[in-house]
């Protein structure tokens, strides 16, 4: 289940990716998949591939996930549109992926107490991601308090 969640997010921040904050084509209006490498493969891989700011130590990919989390709900606070917080969205996606490999690291017991709530957050923030590129009304706020309290289950472990 975890590795389905997991892969779920994956593709959509990679389906986001591809057309990096311009808008998809219609649908049969070159919207295939060599359109959409093609489309990738132009633009800086920097941009979403930050690398000098991965995170040392899971308390601090933790740290970051919530500061993320943090922008992401000031951006629909201020009705900002839905190119930056799809933005945050795949940052965010990045996070956890840093987040996964440190937890993968540690002892088995420890694995298990921290899989639940960061599948929780891979699953949220998957279909958060849908949601923005489906171009369906996005609802941040119902989803607020659960993603807060997955964020502070796994800092609640990691702190201890």
């Amino acid at each position: 289940m975890f590795a389905m969640a997991r892969s779920v997010v994956l593709l959509s921040i990679l389906v986001g990716l591809a057309g990096c904050g311009s808008p998809a084509p219609p649908a049969g209006e070159g919207n295939d998949s060599a359109a959409q490498t093609d489309a990738h493969e132009d633009h800086a891989h920097d941009q979403h591939e930050g690398d000098d700011s991965a995170p040392a130590s899971l308390d601090a990919a933790i740290d970051q996930l919530r500061q993320q989390n943090a922008s992401l709900e000031k951006c629909f606070a201020d009705k900002k549109d839905l190119e930056e917080a799809d933005s945050i969205v795949h940052e965010i996606g990045h996070t956890l992926e840093h987040i996964s490999e440190f937890i993968k690291k540690l002892p088995e017991g420890e694995q298990s107490v921290l899989k639940k709530p960061l599948e929780a957050l891979f699953e949220r923030f998957g279909k958060l991601d849908e949601d923005i590129h489906a171009g369906e009304e996005v609802k941040y706020s119902e989803i607020s308090e659960p993603i807060a309290t997955d964020i502070s289950a796994l800092e609640e472990h990691v702190k201890h």
